[in-house]
């Protein structure tokens, strides 16, 4: 049975609906690369250990003590965190060489970080390359739609240059290690002065406070520069508090009427009270006490609205 594609509805200038149909093309061992991590980046066991191992704490039987575990629960922990690449055994020999020690594989989190921008580096490393070249003329030759790792929706256009001795600038891959390593030292850090119940957390949290404070970082640093062009080239929403200072008014004497109390003729108290729930195709499943409450002749009441 072949598996549905995922659509995306978009809406032309003329105002129409046209479904397009979107092409996932990441490969099967990345999607199950990428399945694998997220099974231990939603888990809150291995969360705590993960954070033991940053501390230093990376011995199975350190782990067990700290976590109150079972030394066999704890190496199962270790052998699932192993199999998704996020710990391997460490090289550095303790006083006891009987007891292996384990470390976080630093480079894992920088390639999650690159995976989760995936779009945005490869429109920044874009932006980089040909940042210099002052006016380029070209074609466009193709234009398609583009999801980012965060759910944004776009359209991707590509250019080709009229002057075929336009090339790439050799400084660019350099900047943009700069910036992984960057962030990978940042979430070293971040996972100490946070707490959050899953990596997962940990993750979006850095995502989100340094696109919220990146202008705090030096001026140099290329983690500041990444999130202050995703800022630019990436619409975002403003916040609400910001929506609510910039455009409702602090003081206000008097309110416009735009809510009246309709009239009626005998009070009535209404209470609400789930009847049951709607299955993926729209169709309404009864709870048991909805269906022996349902008599024939039960009158309903739609509530239209304008948006729902």
């Amino acid at each position: 049975m072949s598996r549905p594609k995922p659509t995306v509805l978009t809406r032309q200038l003329w105002g129409r609906r046209v479904a397009v149909q979107v092409k996932i093309d990441s490969g099967a061992n990345l999607r199950r690369e990428i399945a694998a991590v997220r099974g231990v980046l939603n888990s809150g066991a291995l969360r705590e250990v993960l954070l033991l191992i940053v501390k230093g704490e990376g011995s199975p039987g350190e782990l067990a003590r700290r976590t109150g575990k079972s030394k066999y629960a704890v190496s199962v922990q270790l052998a699932a965190l192993k199999r998704a690449g996020v710990v391997t055994a460490s090289h550095v020999l303790g006083p006891d060489m009987r007891r292996r020690s384990y470390e976080i594989v630093w480079a894992k989190v920088g390639e999650i970080f690159r995976q989760d921008h995936a779009l945005e580096l490869e429109i920044y490393e874009n932006q980089l390359s040909f940042a210099n070249l002052g006016e380029i003329h070209g074609s466009v030759t193709r234009v398609g739609l583009a999801i980012s790792g965060n759910g944004k929706l776009g359209l991707v256009r590509e250019i080709i240059p009229e002057d075929a001795h336009v090339t790439e600038m050799k400084h660019v891959s350099q900047q943009l290690n700069q910036l992984i390593w960057e962030f990978v030292e940042f979430f070293k850090g971040y996972v100490i002065e946070r707490r959050f119940d899953t990596m997962r957390e940990y993750f979006l949290g850095a995502y989100e406070e340094l696109s919220e404070h990146h202008s705090r970082l030096p001026k140099d640093s290329e983690l500041s520069g990444f999130f202050e062009f995703s800022e630019r080239a990436f619409t975002r929403m403003a916040p609400v508090e910001q929506i609510w200072k910039e455009y409702v008014p602090k003081d206000r004497p008097s309110y416009p009427v735009l809510f009246r109390r309709p009239t009626r003729r005998q009070v009535a108290i209404k209470l609400f009270a789930e009847a049951g729930s709607a299955d993926p195709s729209g169709r309404y499943i009864l709870n048991a006490e909805a269906q022996t409450a349902i008599k024939p002749g039960t009158p309903l009441k739609i509530y239209p609205a304008y948006n729902y």
